[in-house]
């Protein structure tokens, strides 16, 4: 028994039939979606689809489930009474947004050794312990590199055990925007795909390649479209720019479209600088067809068709046994040894005194080597500490373009100083602003977009000024900003 994380799990994963009738089950903050579909090979037939709010009574302070699942559970078998939806066999859809992903590099190891390099590289990489995640990886085709993603295990428990109280038998658990990628060639124009998940609230991003997501980040959106597509232009650069070098995305060859609000953020892909890129919609693509309704969930049932290209937390990729490693590494042992006595009795005569003194050479050239790490130590500790130095630095050019995605229209203000600080004993950025604007509510507007708890920002009050000096902008104005903790990865 192994897995990533604290969820014991037979070696190897579950084999999917190739025909099966499934429930989707999403629990998302306060509202349960359920999809009922029967699945063959990757076509998805959706029977019914169900959205339900969890009952205030039910809810904890945050809107989160309480502790008590079972309650939440029978009360889902209630809904799925009443909707007469029958199926127990399920696939537990997790948003997005509870996943870290990771792009990990891994070096030319066989298939079967795999799974044990990345758990050591996420032993590492990871910044919570593995006895606290759920994890699994999918490779990257032609690239070095494998997309590790980690859930926090208390949510995959706390979800299972809810569809575990309702009756339901849980197969697998995916994330399910992830899956809003497409393995048909004649849908994967140029490799590079970007797929646009948006409803009235927010905006996932999921740039893939060759059908296999490489990473994603969430755009939450507000009630201005055009200030809406330059966040998602902007968002869509740094997604490209978070990729390692050997990817090398000068473009995206094609954009597929989630779902009318995201048809109306991206209407072609030139507003998003990728003007050679072709926009598609769920009718365009054929592994969509058919899945309009909860494409997220419907996909992620049609996911299991290829086990090798999805992720399963509950399932996730293994270390291949250790008893039969060992067993494999014995025979190769035994051939080596066999071909090196034979070889050596046959040169042994001739070579002894060659081999003693590449012996003697090498003890000498190991102890000349020995002594140059000693000396070292003291110079890996401070490059060491260095290093430590350098990533506690601010990155004040993501900070700037932080700051200015925050700041109204250029037609209503504009900034005319901008200095970059940190504060004393801390690591947290500060930038003053002075700028003109036409109205004091601009200002207002400002103070108030700064201080939400996307913006991330506290204030220092300054009074604003009137200003005499220009006719169109009217009101003068200085801003303190200090940032507040939070987590700046692009990709979180």
């Amino acid at each position: 028994m192994w897995s990533f994380g604290n969820i014991g799990v037979a070696k190897g994963r579950r084999a999917a039939r190739s025909c099966e009738r499934l429930l989707a089950v999403s629990i998302n903050a306060n509202e349960i979606l359920v999809l009922e579909a029967t699945r063959t090979g990757r076509a998805v037939t959706c029977l019914s689809s169900a959205k339900w709010s969890i009952p205030e009574t039910l809810l904890g302070a945050t809107g989160k489930p309480v502790l008590d699942h079972a309650a939440v559970g029978r009360w889902l078998r209630q809904k799925l009474d009443t909707q007469g939806i029958a199926t127990r066999q399920s696939v537990l859809v997790l948003p997005r947004q509870t996943a870290m992903l990771k792009l990990i590099d891994v070096p030319d190891v066989a298939r079967d050794e795999l799974a044990s390099l990345v758990l050591l590289q996420a032993e590492s990489r990871l910044a919570r312990p593995l006895e606290e995640l759920c994890c699994d990886f999918l490779e990257l085709p032609d690239k070095p590199f494998v997309l590790l993603a980690s859930v926090p295990r208390q949510t995959v428990e706390s979800q299972t055990s809810i569809l575990t109280e309702a009756g339901l038998d849980v197969l697998t658990a995916t994330i399910g925007e992830l899956n809003l990628t497409h393995h048909d060639p004649d849908s994967l124009i140029g490799g590079t795909q970007l797929s646009v998940a948006a409803n009235q609230e927010q905006a996932e991003l999921i740039l893939s390649q060759a059908g296999i997501p490489m990473t994603a980040m969430t755009v939450r959106r507000t009630c201005d479209v055009d200030r809406d597509r330059r966040s998602l232009a902007a968002a869509v650069t740094r997604l490209i720019a978070s990729l390692p070098s050997q990817f090398s995305i000068s473009h995206i060859g094609s954009i597929a479209l989630f779902g009318s609000h995201a048809a109306e953020l991206v209407p072609n892909g030139a507003c998003i600088e990728q003007p050679q890129a072709i926009t598609l919609t769920e009718n365009d693509l054929p592994d969509a067809q058919g899945m309009l309704v909860e494409p997220a969930l419907a996909m992620s049932l049609a996911s299991r068709a290829s086990p090798n290209d999805s992720l399963d937390l509950l399932n996730p990729r293994q270390p291949t046994d250790p008893l039969a490693m060992n067993r494999r590494r014995m025979r190769r042992w035994g051939l080596a040894a066999a071909a090196l006595i034979g070889i050596g009795a046959f040169f042994a005569y001739e070579h002894s005194r060659a081999l003693t003194a590449e012996i003697a050479q090498l003890k000498r050239r190991d102890a000349e080597l020995t002594k140059l790490t000693e000396r070292g130590q003291a110079l890996l500790g401070t490059a060491a500490f260095v290093e430590d130095w350098r990533q506690s630095q601010v990155d004040w050019p993501q900070e700037v373009s932080h700051f200015v995605e925050q700041l109204p229209a250029r037609e209503r203000a504009y900034l005319t100083r901008l200095t970059l600080d940190v504060v004393p004993d801390s690591a947290a950025p500060m930038l003053r602003a002075s700028g003109l604007a036409r109205e004091t509510a601009d200002v207002l507007q400002l103070h108030q977009q700064l201080l939400t708890e996307q913006a991330g920002y506290s204030l220092q009050p300054h009074a604003i000024e009137p200003n005499p000096h220009d006719a169109l902008f009217k009101a003068r104005f200085d801003i303190e900003a200090t940032g507040l903790p939070r987590d700046r990865s692009p990709q979180n």
